[in-house]
């Protein structure tokens, strides 16, 4: 599991995500995207911004990153569309960007919007998102086999978490 963060170029990806990569949805203040395990979030910052000059306010269900300076103002604040680990926070500067890594507690969970409320992705980011996650799990659970440029066709399961678990034991792949 591989992290990689260029400049302004919001590249942050795991190992899967370099070979397949990410649906980036963008918001007013910031951009983000998902993969099975977590969310990250890259906000621009101002020129000049230093670690010591943001607040970052996670709980399980809410987010609150700014400036110290504007705390009434944050650049990224208000209920998540999920839960996360708050314990499992990581964030850090990379040129104007901060990049916000938030583990998931539900697996797999797709999320439709970053903050509950509001404008959620569109139907087709959504979409590939649930594509993505789909060959993320696969490529996670079959070692040895390369999923990063396969397609998935037809419909992804309603609930990745339990695709291919009703099948007799023989006619899974192992």
């Amino acid at each position: 599991y591989q992290r990689r963060v260029h400049g302004d170029n919001f590249d942050v990806m795991t190992s899967f995500d370099e070979r397949s990569g990410v649906v980036i949805i963008r918001c007013q203040n910031y951009q983000w995207w998902q993969t099975r395990t977590e969310v990250v979030v890259s906000v621009y910052l101002p020129a000049g911004t230093r670690g010591r000059d943001i607040f970052c306010e996670v709980k399980p269900d809410s987010i609150r990153f700014g400036l110290k300076a504007t705390p009434s103002d944050p650049f990224v604040s208000g209920p998540l569309f999920g839960t996360v680990k708050s314990d499992d926070v990581v964030w850090n500067i990379d040129g104007h960007n901060a990049i916000i890594y938030l583990q998931k507690v539900a697996i797999h969970e797709v999320w439709e919007s970053l903050i509950r409320g509001q404008e959620p992705a569109s139907a087709l980011a959504l979409d590939q998102t649930r594509r993505k996650m789909m060959l993320e799990k696969m490529d996670a659970e079959t070692p040895g086999f390369d999923f990063s440029g396969a397609e998935f066709s037809g419909q992804v399961p309603e609930n990745p978490n339990t695709f291919m678990e009703d099948l007799p034991r023989g006619a899974r792949p192992s």
